[in-house]
Formats: structure tokens, C-alpha cells, sequence
């Protein structure tokens, strides 16, 4: 199955550096990844990283991340794959999450983890979306058919909003009676520093005790997403 993988990226080159090299390198290796940026910054990075590149306005963001997914079309892939510039999935996750688009078609998480940027030690929890939104997938790392994208005409986000995207396009594709699965299995992660500059989701988001849960295991981190501290990332 033919998976591409688009991001939104402005500066931060640090942290898009490795994000860029965790979708690289993914088990089941992504047909394509393209970034859309906004200034010579972010065309460098992507070169440096080697993934396709397109430049868009930084806002309305709705509108930015729609033109990563028109160019995604003429590829003709199986499905595509939405990321924030700062989510780092563990290397598993395509291979882990890419089968059930033979049967569904939209597949996504229900738990991300949030990690306190500078934090000694490392705090770190766990965030699902609260009610009344649990049981969508999360718009981090989701999967999205191209059966239910060419029932969009692709367009998979309406423009001109600068928050609220993840809900926006799911609301879009239930119009079409897109399928649904939620991954639940925990095997494959995704891990979203926070205390960060500009994030629309922040770590008080997740401290809320509908949407939050503290991780408790001090080996958590480093058997998951073993190096970040080395690097100096978090």
C-alpha cells in the first residue's frame, strides 16, 4: 500500500529535522513526504532532509496544508498521511496503522503523548481527545483513503481557518460517510513536545483530567523514543 506522508513546517528547524527523519524512517517506507513551508528557512530544511517541497503563505494554516494534499494527488497514492512539524511517531506507525485502509477509511489514533519541554525529569502524559470528541481519530498521524479523498475532490480541509483543522476536515468527511477505525492497540506512539512557541494544542490541554493521564514508568520515554534527550529536543 502506497502511503504519503505532508507536513506543515515553519522554522524550528531543530525539531522539523527530526520529524522529517522519523517519517523517513519509517519500517514501512513512505511512497513520498512533502513539506510545505513559508520562508527560505523551511525550503532548506526539507532540502537538507531531502523531501518534496512547496511554499504557501503561513496563514490562514487550513489553506497552507490544503496545498500539501492537492500535490499529494498527482501521485496517485493509496492514502496520505497528516502530521504536525513537531509529532514524532515511532518508526512502526505506518505499518502499523496502514492495513486497515483496505477496509476503512479514515484510521487514526485515540491517544497521542504529550512530553513538558525542559522538564527534569521529563514529565509526560498521555492525551485523548475529551468528550464529546472521543471515538474520532485523532488528526495527528491519520490516515486518510484515497477513496474518500476522491469523493472530496480532495479537498480535505476548508480555507481560511487558523485552528480547529483536525475536526474541520473530520466533519467534512463523515458528510461523505467516510469509515472510521480508532487505533487503540498502543503498539505504535506518537510523542508532541509542548511548551513550545506558537503550538495550538498546549501541555495545559492535556493536564485536564477528561483529556490527560500522567505517564508514571521512568523508562517510558527512552523505550519508546529512546535519544531525544541526547539530542537536546526536549
Amino acid at each position: 500500500m502506497r502511503i504519503c506522508a505532508y507536513l506543515p513546517i515553519y522554522k524550528r528547524k531543530g525539531l522539523v529535522v527530526e520529524t522529517l527523519y522519523r517519517l523517513k524512517s519509517q519500517t514501512q517506507a513512505l511512497d513520498r513526504i512533502v513539506a510545505v513551508g513559508s520562508c527560505q528557512e523551511d525550503k532548506e530544511t526539507a532540502e537538507q532532509c531531502g523531501v518534496d517541497y512547496i511554499s504557501f503563505s503561513n496563514q490562514p494554516l487550513s489553506t497552507k496544508i490544503q496545498q500539501a494534499v492537492i500535490y499529494l494527488r498527482r501521485f496517485k497514492p493509496d492514502g496520505i498521511m497528516g502530521i504536525g512539524s513537531d509529532d514524532w511517531p515511532t518508526a512502526n506507525w505506518v505499518e502499523e496503522l496502514s492495513p486497515y485502509l483496505e477496509k476503512f477509511d479514515v484510521v487514526g489514533t485515540d491517544r497521542l503523548y504529550f512530553c513538558r519541554h525542559g522538564s527534569r525529569p521529563v514529565e509526560l502524559i498521555q492525551y485523548r481527545y475529551p468528550p464529546p470528541r472521543y471515538g474520532e481519530p485523532m488528526g495527528v498521524g491519520r490516515l486518510v483513503s484515497r477513496r474518500i479523498l476522491d469523493k472530496l475532490k480532495w479537498r480535505l480541509y476548508p480555507g481560511g481557518l487558523r485552528h480547529g483543522l483536525d475536526g474541520a476536515s473530520h466533519r467534512r468527511m463523515m458528510l461523505v460517510k467516510a469509515k472510521t477505525f480508532l487505533y487503540k492497540a498502543d503498539v505504535a506512539k506518537i510523542l508532541c513536545p509542548k511548551g513550545l512557541p506558537n503550538q495550538l494544542t498546549t501541555w495545559v490541554h492535556g493536564v485536564r483530567p477528561d483529556h490527560g493521564k500522567k505517564i508514571q514508568d521512568d523508562t517510558w520515554l527512552q523505550t519508546n523514543f529512546p535519544g531525544l534527550e541526547e539530542k537536546g529536543l526536549i
